[in-house]
C-alpha cells in the first residue's frame, strides 16, 4: 500500500499499473512470512478468547 501511494497517480490507469507492479514484486518469502505472522496473531486471539492482545505481541 505504501509503495502504491508513494506518489500521487494522475489517473486510474496509472494507479492500476502501480498496483500491478507492486503486486508482481511480492516474493514467496514475503507471503510465507505474512501467513506465519497471521497464525501467530490467530493463536494469540484464541488464547485471550477474542479480547485485545496487541500489547502482548
Amino acid at each position: 500500500k505504501t509503495k502504491v501511494y508513494e506518489t500521487r497517480s494522475e489517473n486510474l490507469e496509472e494507479l492500476r499499473e502501480k498496483i500491478v507492479n507492486v503486486s508482481n514484486s511480492i516474493t514467496p518469502d514475503f507471503l510465507t512470512n505474512v501467513i506465519e505472522t497471521f497464525y501467530v496473531r490467530l493463536r494469540h486471539c484464541q488464547v485471550v478468547e477474542g479480547h485485545q492482545f496487541e500489547h502482548l505481541i
